[in-house]
């Protein structure tokens, strides 16, 4: 009979450990997107700024500002609205009054850039004296000096040109009639008759005429007009950094693991806001600016690292196990002395396994992100703002 077969030295398993610290990403980085005109028509420094939000932004501020305000999906619900002369009216707060951190930390980065800020309660004020006006202009609004300031200049040209003609019988009464009218809708001169409880900085036309009345004398109006808080995603590759590919080259069987989880996706709180600056006289749009930032770029985020542990093992000894048995059994050694051939042992197979944890930072899958987490919102409107009104060049 054949001697009995024993099973070949099992291979040394070495069990390695590496830990990565992953960059913090640079904010300028992320989503940056802006235009401006020719440095020739930059706003001087010291230009007078005030900043309109538009209604639907005001509200997505104000329900991520306030988590607690009941809203759902970037709405308050049941905001029924009333005039504030109803005496029924419900006490809620109202985001027309509603004073952001975004805002604040807007008129902060435009004062530091240079901009007099004039706050937006001012303005507000001005659109509801102009719109609580005795004059609504709708009975010879055309004799009113307060109506007709109301038109931009080409439309008070074509409307002393419809009073000369009028007057030398050129055009009839009716005519005349019909074309002022035709103006006065054009231009809805009528707007100062709107009532109190549409909000005020809806119609951006409405807010350039306050804006540009003696008693604001706005140069430029910021439109913040979009803001949106949603997850965004930092893709950290493994094989980039150099502990884990010295692992690699030691442990080639790791490399099916490799192919399978080759990185890992962290998702963060994240700010994307959009804004224009006009020129009020002109009415150009002299810059538009769009940035986006997440809580990864913050410097008072803890850096994200991660400890890697790899541990082989042997994957088939029992296979050789059982194979051995199977070979030592009377009738196979005998068959096996008849065999010309030694009997060929399978070999060991080792497989790694590589596990990893985040052990400082924050890494969450989409699962586990937490879309409304409060901490570090002060943090990422002031680096937003700061950041995009940095684009902004002056002269």
């Amino acid at each position: 009979m054949a001697p009995p077969l024993t099973a070949p030295a099992m291979p040394e398993l070495i069990s390695y450990s590496a830990k990565i610290s992953v960059p913090r990403p640079d904010s300028h980085a992320a989503q940056s997107t802006y235009v401006q005109t020719s440095l020739d028509n930059a706003p001087p420094a010291s230009s007078k700024v005030v900043i309109n939000i538009n209604t639907d932004v005001r509200e997505e501020i104000f329900c991520i500002e306030r988590p607690n305000a009941g809203c759902k999906g970037g709405q308050r619900a049941n905001t029924t609205k009333r005039d504030s002369s109803d005496a029924g009216a419900i006490n809620t707060i109202d985001t027309t009054a509603f004073v952001s951190d975004t805002e604040r930390h807007l008129e902060k980065q435009l004062i530091t850039k240079g901009f007099r800020v004039i706050n937006r309660a001012r303005l507000e004020a001005k659109l509801r004296e102009m719109r609580d006006s005795r004059d609504d202009c709708k009975r010879n609004w055309y004799e009113s000096a307060d109506c007709l300031n109301r038109l931009p200049e080409e439309a008070r040209n074509l409307m002393d040109f419809y009073k000369d003609n009028h007057k030398k019988g050129k055009i009839s009464d009716l005519d005349f009639m019909t074309k002022t009218e035709e103006l006065r809708n054009k231009y809805e001169v009528g707007s100062a008759g709107k009532k109190r409880e549409q909000n005020e900085m809806t119609d951006v036309s409405e807010v350039i005429r306050a804006a540009k009345d003696g008693e604001i004398g706005a140069d430029y109006i910021m439109l913040i007009n979009g803001f949106t808080f949603e997850p965004a995603i930092q893709q950290v590759n493994f094989t980039d950094f150099d502990q884990i590919r010295e692992i690699q080259n030691k442990n080639p069987q790791i490399e099916s693991w490799l192919n399978r989880y080759s990185h890992a996706q962290c998702h963060y709180n994240s700010i994307k806001l959009n804004a224009s600056l006009v020129h009020v006289k002109t009415g150009e749009v002299i810059w538009i600016g769009e940035h986006q930032v997440h809580e990864g770029m913050l410097n008072t985020a803890p850096p994200l690292e991660m400890i890697f542990d790899y541990k082989p093992a042997i994957s088939n000894e029992t296979e050789i196990n059982d194979f051995i048995a199977a070979a030592n059994t009377e009738a196979a050694r005998k068959q096996r002395s008849k065999e010309a051939t030694p009997t060929t042992l399978p070999e060991w197979k080792v497989n790694g396994q590589m596990l990893y944890k985040v052990s400082s930072g924050k890494c969450d899958s989409l699962e586990a992100y937490n879309n409304r987490d409060q901490r570090r919102l002060q943090d990422l409107t002031d680096l937003v703002a700061r950041e995009l009104i940095s684009t902004i060049r002056v002269q």
